[in-house]
């Protein structure tokens, strides 16, 4: 199962099989220390246990790069708003100056200046 998922790149079910196996293997040499020697391992623990070790690694990283797209997700939809409300702002101060300029050149229109 472990060298499956391990050709699968499916890093959860990898580790979660290498824990047990390690499990398995922890309590066949407890309890059952006569046969231990006896079994033909496939595994050996300590390598098992190093590759438990950088699975866990992975995992946490992918983690942190999922918590980091999503801050940085964050950073980018504040700047987008704050951009468009400064944006919708100039906008309604561009309106009120336009009027007051049409509202001036039709005044002058009105009275005979020019």
């Amino acid at each position: 199962m472990i060298n499956y998922y391990k050709k699968d790149h499916e890093l959860k079910k990898e580790l979660y099989y290498t824990k047990q196996l390690l499990k398995a293997d922890s309590v066949i040499s407890k309890d059952f220390s006569y046969l231990a020697s006896t079994i033909h391992k496939k595994y050996d623990t300590e390598a098992l246990t190093e590759e438990k070790e950088r699975l866990e690694k992975a995992t946490s990283w992918g983690i942190w790069i999922i918590a980091g797209l999503i801050i940085l997700l964050i950073a980018l939809t504040i700047a987008l708003m704050i951009k468009y409300r400064n944006e919708k702002k100039i906008k309604a101060n561009y309106k009120i100056l336009e009027e007051k300029i049409l509202h001036k050149s039709s005044a002058r229109n009105h009275y005979g200046e020019n």
